[in-house]
């Protein structure tokens, strides 16, 4: 009885290969899709798949690695191919990992990847792009009211067609979304065909917030003359919302090009809303705009502490092992005291008012500590992610805060999506 009670349970680890290698069970994603259930694990080995939509399923799906997983119709660009997530059953989430998201011909406001209302999503080490080499790309992502995270992975736009007021971005995020990154980068479209050559911005933001971490942003540029309007692109702009930025000087967001007469793009461009700089991020203007930031951007918010990987990771793979894992936080304040987290998550909650960053919501914890940073800011963590018993099969995350005396606040690393197993 206990064995039947536990195969009605436990979830399915599906295998999807193109090429029906041993253990296959699909030879493409969408029959893969329709037949799991939330909380299956979906391995596609490497191969071209079909785009696919799901609603109402919270699904881990793992590739083999974005240069060799490819979702995408490969029928020829007639053919319109998107990836649609949308209505995650509450307190789950719908995870994507090593995977490219290319799209075809799509039409005006969709994306390569599409997380539409109720969607809540994860990526991790994935491609999104809306430029298949073709006369009229898209976005690469594309939200609206709803839950996107991703960590290092690349937002795309395709290049603009015919007159366009909208230019598809690399991420576009709208209508209640809220929107977090770390090591991402985002490039916007250039504007190549029609009376109107415009180039998009890498980021997007419209009547939502986000908040991006240690990454690129570039503008699209505007190649060949246009007989009307020639404007390039800006690396994010905010139409309303929010837009928070944190990293380095080795981070950076640029504006692109207006072309032979246009006026090139900002670095970044606030017409309404806020952007907020965090740290000495790099802010490139177009020539011959004279500035770097348009609209109310403010620049020199307080800096945030990070956690940067190293080590052997956990990456997507048919067999699990337990690999180290090495997390070196720089907290910023000497001598000062932190907190440190590591966890699976299956939800996640926004800023606090008594914290700087987002917190994670965190369940079951595997490591935590307190303790103080050395003289120069730093603490460096070993781990194991499959120290959490029974939990190797999910995504791991980690959390840091470190306490700011002069203003009696938690200042909350960036790295809610730090992944450390997926």
């Amino acid at each position: 009885m206990l064995g039947l009670v536990l195969a009605c349970v436990l979830p399915t680890t599906w295998i999807v290969d193109a090429n029906s290698g041993p253990g296959t069970h699909f030879t493409d994603l969408p029959a893969a899709v329709a037949a799991a259930q939330s909380g299956d694990t979906i391995l596609v080995r490497p191969g071209i798949y079909t785009a696919f939509s799901v609603s109402g399923k919270a699904l881990t799906i793992r590739g083999a690695g974005q240069n060799t997983t490819v979702i995408d119709l490969p029928t020829g660009h007639a053919t319109h191919s998107h990836l649609t997530i949308e209505a995650t059953p509450s307190g789950e989430t719908f995870f994507l990992s090593g995977l490219s998201i290319l799209a075809h011909w799509l039409g005006p406001s969709v994306g390569a990847l599409n997380a539409l209302a109720g969607a809540k999503v994860v990526l991790a080490d994935c491609l999104v792009s809306g430029d298949f080499g073709i006369t009229d790309g898209r976005a690469g992502l594309n939200t609206t009211g709803s839950e996107v995270h991703a960590h290092r992975c690349s937002f795309w736009g395709g290049p603009n067609g015919a007159v366009s007021t909208i230019g598809p971005n690399g991420a576009r995020i709208e209508a209640g979304s809220e929107f977090s990154a770390d090591s991402c980068e985002f490039i916007g479209a250039s504007g190549v065909y029609g009376l109107w050559r415009v180039g998009a911005s890498g980021l997007f933001v419209s009547a939502s917030a986000a908040t991006v971490t240690r990454c690129n942003g570039a503008g699209g540029h505007v190649i060949h003359h246009a007989p009307l309007l020639m404007i390039g692109g800006h690396g994010a702009e905010v139409a309303s919302g929010s837009l928070r930025i944190a990293g380095t000087a080795n981070n950076s967001f640029v504006g692109g090009s207006g072309g032979s007469t246009g006026p090139s793009g900002f670095a970044l461009y606030a017409a309404g809303g806020t952007i907020t700089v965090h740290g000495p991020v790099t802010l490139t203007p177009g020539i011959p705009n004279p500035q770097p930031t348009s609209g109310p951007v403010q620049l020199g918010g307080p800096l945030l502490p990070y956690l940067d990987v190293s080590g052997t990771l956990l990456q997507s793979r048919e067999l699990n092992a337990a690999l180290p894992v090495t997390v070196d936080l720089d907290g910023l304040f000497p001598n000062t005291l932190y907190f440190f987290l590591v966890s699976t998550a299956p939800d996640y909650f926004t800023t606090a008012p008594w914290g700087l960053g987002e917190v994670l919501l965190f369940l079951p914890a595997a490591t935590s500590q307190v303790g103080l940073l050395d003289a120069t800011g730093h603490k460096t963590f070993t781990f194991t992610p499959a120290s959490v018993p029974g939990m190797l099969n999910l995504p791991f995350y980690s959390q840091a805060a470190v306490f700011d005396a002069a203003t009696g606040q938690l200042r909350l690393s960036q790295s809610n999506l730090r992944l450390f197993a997926l």
